[in-house]
């Protein structure tokens, strides 16, 4: 039965109620004071820096902007030591993480250049990871070569109350799930539900189609960008099936509900409780803490120590392939020529 009690971790790549780490020993600097690049630092990358922050500990960050307007914005608290460069070219010494925040489109090139100028035994990487499928392979040979580890920046994996959860429902075999809402921006945010679904059953996604999709394609709120409406059909490895709902309208939250045999588990993030259900009657009620990445300071201290909770950059591809691979025939674009889907 699901309680509202905080989560224990333990050392990296112990079992149970422990924290799941991916550890990257090749290389790793010894530094006095930990150093972290940060390329780009619009909106996303300055909660990146707000994160660094709250772990209140001297860290040298190195962060690359291009645009010298977002520059002038970008203020460092007192205990962090903060230079700012307009090319990755600019880096310079030796650095525990690289955290990469720039837009999809085009941010392939920006990794293998930072690869290539610098030693970084770790890398954390925004989705939606790039906007071509032949990126997803070529990336993964080129960090293969480097030598370095990387994860995404799917942060619900970082919540207490989803890793509670796994615990209770991964021990299941067979488990369906259902996620419904309105107005909550699919194409960007779909992936973050991929991968939660993903960390709580313990299962693959085998499958992702876009059949049930919408077929008015309609403006993000950024220029350039896209959205859709409507439904994702999914299956995992041991026959479950997911639906993902975006409908139309004004913003409504999903609400996820877990299903294994006459159990359900339904989360509504933004009440901020889970409720457990068996044979229809309710059994449990429990909080259900949401948390922003500015307040996960303790995913970047394990990224700096060489280890992460969050979606390896592998099983994260497979994500993301999926879902570009759904999302791209109702934008009308040619898989032939790998066109760039406009989402971030």
């Amino acid at each position: 039965m699901l309680t509202g009690c905080p989560r224990v971790e333990g050392p990296a790549g112990t079992t149970g109620k422990l924290s799941i780490a991916f550890t990257n020993n090749w290389w790793r600097p010894t530094l006095a004071n930990p150093k972290v690049a940060l390329v780009g630092c619009g909106n996303i990358g300055k909660r990146h820096l707000e994160a660094l922050a709250a772990l209140e500990q001297n860290l040298d960050v190195d962060v690359i902007e291009p645009n010298a307007l977002t520059r002038g914005t970008i203020a460092a608290p007192g205990h962090l030591r903060m230079r700012l460069f307009d090319d990755v070219s600019k880096l310079d010494g030796e650095y525990n993480l690289a955290v990469v925040a720039t837009a999809a489109n085009g941010r392939r090139q920006i990794l293998e250049d930072l690869l290539k100028e610098r030693q970084i035994p770790t890398l954390l990487i925004e989705k939606f990871l790039f906007t071509q499928l032949r990126d997803y392979p070529l990336f993964e040979q080129s960090l293969a070569s480097s030598g370095a580890a990387a994860f995404v920046n799917c942060g619900r994996r970082g919540f207490d109350s989803y890793a509670n959860l796994r615990d209770e429902v991964a021990a299941r075999k067979q488990v369906s799930v259902r996620l419904s809402g309105s107005g909550w921006n699919l194409c960007s945010n779909a992936i973050h539900f991929v991968d939660i679904i993903e960390f709580v059953t313990g299962q693959k996604f085998v499958s992702l189609t876009g059949d049930r999709l919408d077929s008015e394609v309609i403006p993000a709120k950024r220029a350039g960008l896209l959205e859709i409406t409507g439904i994702l059909d999914g299956r995992l490895e041991h026959g479950g099936e997911v639906q993902i709902e975006c409908a139309k309208g004004p913003l409504m939250l999903p609400t996820i509900t877990f299903v294994a045999g006459d159990e359900r588990w339904v989360i509504n993030e933004a009440a901020g409780n889970v409720v457990q259900l068996r044979g229809g009657k309710q059994i449990s009620s429990a909080a259900f803490e949401t948390l922003h990445v500015s307040q996960m300071p303790y995913l970047y201290s394990e990224l700096i120590e060489g280890h992460s909770r969050l979606t390896s950059y592998a099983a994260s591809a497979h994500q993301h392939m999926l879902l570009l691979n759904a999302l791209r025939p109702k934008m009308s674009l040619s898989n032939e020529n790998d066109d760039p889907c406009p989402i971030s």
